[in-house]
Formats: C-alpha cells, structure tokens, sequence
C-alpha cells in the first residue's frame, strides 16, 4: 500500500544573478505503508536541498495538481515549474526531479536517482541532492540564447537586429536575453520596427505583413509627370517660337519666290500650343502628386 501525497511551494531561484522564480510541486510521494509517516522528515530534506540550491521559499499557495501548479505559475507569470516525484518499490525509492517550462510544456530538465534501503535522513539527503542539479540545469537553461525568426509578407525584406543587418526575410538570428529592435525594409514598403523583449532559451517568431509605402508611389509618380511636363513646356515652346518662320533646309531654287522669300514656312503653332498645354496639365498632376505624397507621408508618420 503506498500513499500520494502532493504539496505546492512558490520558490524564487537566484540563477546567473537574477531573481528568477518558480511553482514547485514537491514532492509527490508513493511510499510504502511502513514508511508513510517520513513526510514531514521528507520535507525537510526537500527545504534542505532548497537552500543547496540557492532557492528562497515564497508564499506557498496549495495546489493538489501538476495543473493547478502550471495556473499558479501563469497567473504569478513565473516560467517554470518544478516537480520531485518519489516512488518506493521493493524497499528502493526513486527519485525525479523535473523542471518543466510552462508556456511551451517542453521538460527542461530531468534527473532520476534510486536510493536503495535508505532512511528517511538519506532519502531527504538525495532528493536535495536531485534539487540542486535541476537548479544548476535551470541556470544553464536560463543563460541559453533565443533564436529569433523573422518572416516577411512579402519577403525578401532587408532585416536588422539592434542596427545590424543580418540577412533577407526569411531570416533566423540567434540573441541574448532582454530587450531587442528589430527594423524591416523593403523598397515600396513602409518600414517597420519592432521592440522585442527575448527571454532566455525561449524561441522568438515575427511574421510581419509589411504595408504598402503609398507616399512614394505618389512622389515617384509626381516627379515623373512633373519631368514630362517641364519637357512638354519646352517642346512647346519652342514649337510656337518657330511658327511662320523660313523652312531653311528647303529654301532654295523653286522654293524661293520672286522677293528671295521662302515659299516653305513652318506650321507649328497648334502644335505647340497643345504640347504646351499637356506639358502644363503634366506639370500641375506632378505638383499635385508629390504635394499629396509629402501630407500621406507625413499623416503615416504619425500613426
């Protein structure tokens, strides 16, 4: 005959010289009827291996289960659960610790130890002793890098990491913990920059849908017309200038009456005038554009 028992300790861990805090269930019993009565020796041994491994007890809510462990940790925003389980078959108890990390369910770490005819003070001992690797593993886990993932609608946009560039979309970068920025840029599109918070060993995924810069395409625009406007102008011009005026390149022999004028004038003025004209439509669209494409600008900046 054995017997379960659970109990649920908030613990704050002083890992890689932070605070970093915890939901303990610990432990989860399955002893012998013989040996029922070591739980409080057990607990003892347990808040032992807590102070091994450099953690501080903090209120302890009381949690009967795994999940109600992981709430206590989500509503306390705290990443990790831990949990000791001690199973005793054949007068040999085994011990495991496991560190389980709460938003993504993966188990960061686990040890197992056996323990064999031990006395409570012994089996106390191990169980501090599984506590205190399964801190030095958090601590390790805890200082790993985040792989940052960057993805892109439409891609093959330029990405920088805190002003670095490091690669087109789709792009992976690996980052330290805290705080990142990360700029994106693509021609024709408004760039984009994202304020990041990494948390350590926690994988990081940005999928951005970059909008459509419109403020260029009107400027682009408005400075094509305004260039065919200035030539259509001048075209124009030029066009009525010579209007009534000799054809010199044929003023010779027949072409030429009897007062020595050129019988050939050229007849450019309702050319000219409507190339002046389309030139000034031109001109005033381009004006209009690049007026519109600076206020869009300028409204988008300020969103």
């Amino acid at each position: 005959m054995t017997s379960a028992t659970p109990i649920a300790l908030v613990l704050a861990a002083a890992l890689a010289g932070e605070s970093t805090s915890v939901v303990m269930a610990t432990p989860t019993l399955e002893l012998s009827s013989e040996h029922a009565g070591w739980r409080p020796q057990l607990a003892e041994g347990v808040l032992a291996g807590v102070a091994r491994a450099g953690l501080e007890v903090g209120p302890t809510p009381r949690c009967d289960t795994m999940e109600c462990a992981k709430q206590a940790a989500r509503s306390a925003s705290i990443a990790y659960v831990v949990s000791v389980r001690v199973t005793e078959r054949d007068a040999t108890q085994t011990i495991v610790a496991q560190a389980l990390r709460v938003d993504s369910g993966e188990v960061v770490a686990q040890f197992e130890a056996t323990c064999e005819l031990c006395g409570f003070t012994e089996l106390g001992t191990t169980i501090g002793d599984e506590l205190v690797r399964l801190s030095r593993a958090l601590e390790r886990a805890e200082q790993r890098p985040s792989l940052l993932s960057i993805r892109t609608r439409p891609s093959d946009a330029t990405v920088s990491v805190d002003g670095a560039v490091v690669g087109r979309s789709p792009v992976q970068w690996t980052v330290e913990y805290g705080p990142h920025a990360v700029d994106v840029e693509r021609p024709g599109y408004r760039p984009a920059r994202l304020e990041i918070l990494a948390a350590r060993g926690t994988p990081v995924s940005l999928d951005l849908a970059l909008e459509r810069d419109r403020s260029r395409v009107y400027r682009r625009v408005g400075w094509s017309l305004l260039g065919v406007g200035v030539a259509s102008v001048a075209s124009g011009g030029v066009l009525i200038a010579i209007d009534e005026t000799d054809v010199r390149s044929r003023c010779s022999g027949s072409d030429v009456d009897p007062d020595g004028n050129c019988r050939l004038r050229h007849d450019t003025l309702a050319g000219g005038i409507t190339m002046s004209a389309v030139g000034a439509v031109a001109l005033g669209a381009g004006i209009g554009l690049l007026v519109h494409g600076i206020r869009t600008a300028r409204r988008e900046a300020r969103r």
